[in-house]
């Protein structure tokens, strides 16, 4: 059960204040929401939204398994977002296999989204897998083609994979 269901504008107060970056008011109104709906997995996603906000990426990800955790199940492309936040939480923390299989997640109730293969061809990118970033950044593109910052990511990461090349031809 679900107090939004309920309350079907509990949460705009909230969004308010979360789009003009000022979480003290938002983390204030969600604990609030939280005393009245303590197994509401959306509240927990807009805490752990404040919490990434915050920079606090251990606790934002504590709150966005617990959203997780109390869905149940149900209806999974609706926690596409979900699992996208989570994953970032990870790669901000350094985790990047834990960042790649909650990314998967999400691919697996949104296999059309460029940002998803975006963001696994950045985190392959970040453990210096390069074939596996420029495959993802291709996928990205071969949807939105026109995505700047994909783009972007693509050709720094071909600039990469040539200096290793480079490198290690100058080895041989």
């Amino acid at each position: 059960f679900h107090c939004f269901l309920l309350f079907p504008t509990c949460l705009y107060p909230h969004t308010h204040t979360r789009t003009r970056a000022h979480t003290g008011p938002a983390r204030q109104f969600l604990e609030q929401a939280l005393t009245i709906c303590p197994t509401d997995p959306l509240i927990f996603h807009e805490m752990g939204v404040v919490a990434y906000k915050e920079a606090d990426y251990k606790v934002a990800g504590d709150f966005f398994l617990k959203a997780l955790n109390l869905t149940s199940g149900e209806a999974m492309e609706a926690w596409e977002p979900t699992f996208i936040n989570l994953a970032h939480t990870f790669r901000k923390r350094g985790m990047y296999k834990d960042a790649i299989k909650y990314y998967e997640r999400a691919l697996s109730v949104a296999p059309k989204s460029p940002m998803i293969y975006t963001s696994l061809g950045f985190t392959h990118h970040l453990q210096g897998e390069l074939d596996d970033a420029i495959s993802y950044y291709h996928k990205a593109l071969g949807i939105h083609p026109r995505d700047t910052m994909t783009t972007d990511l693509l050709k720094l990461a071909l600039n990469d994979a040539m200096q290793e090349f480079s490198i290690k031809g100058d080895d041989d």
